[in-house]
């Protein structure tokens, strides 16, 4: 047996490499001896008494090899490159968020309410019903949101636009510009049912009424 010129690590007869320190043991390139035999797997000793590792090479290729190889992948798989553009996509995205600043939401919407009534009788004579439907008011804040000397106006938070009532079938539309038609002049269906918008009452008594 005989020793590594490098590291000083044992060899067999006929060996051309070392298998501690990597190094060819013989060939063309000039040897020489460390002074102490070395303590990691790799680690030699230079002629100018420097460390260094020559495994380093070989993991620092393997991990090239390694994102070589994921590159090609996430290139050539469509699942992979789905996944990464999708990333990327998103994160733009987000960014484009930041940099707009908060969302402004619409301050209008429109909306409907409807409201249904079924009237059955079943009675051996005819019946009688009369229902009082509310109508639609406009609706402000409580608070003014523009102020002046004088005080403040308040805000108009709600306009109704139409307000229709349907008996059996036919429809008739009441104004909201404060017409009035008394139940004298009541609005009446092909069934005979009326409907009527009273004139501007007093408190709680503004409402629409329907008779059958």
């Amino acid at each position: 047996m005989g020793t590594c010129p490098h590291c000083r690590a044992v060899t067999l007869p006929g060996d051309a490499v070392c298998y501690t320190c990597g190094r060819f043991l013989q060939g063309k390139g000039a040897g020489y001896s460390m002074p102490t035999a070395p303590k990691k797997r790799g680690v030699v000793v230079d002629q100018k008494g420097r460390t260094r590792n020559i495994m380093k090479r070989r993991r620092n290729r393997q991990r090239s090899v390694f994102m070589l190889a994921f590159v090609i992948f996430a290139f050539l798989s469509p699942q992979a490159r789905e996944a990464a553009f999708g990333t990327v996509d998103n994160l733009d995205e987000y960014l484009a968020q930041l940099l707009e600043g908060p969302l402004i939401y619409p301050v209008e919407a429109s909306f409907g309410v409807e409201r249904s009534y079924v009237v059955e009788n079943h009675l051996e004579r005819p019946g009688f019903l009369q229902e009082t439907i509310r109508l639609p008011v406009d609706l402000t804040s409580a608070y003014g949101m523009a102020t002046s000397i004088n005080g403040s106006t308040p805000m108009q938070l709600q306009t109704p636009e139409s307000f229709v009532v349907t008996v059996a079938s036919e429809s008739v539309s009441v104004p909201l510009d404060g017409s009035v038609l008394e139940r004298d002049n009541a609005w009446t269906s092909a069934q005979g049912h009326e409907v009527w918008w009273p004139s501007e009452a007093i408190g709680d008594q503004e409402h629409c009424s329907i008779a059958a």
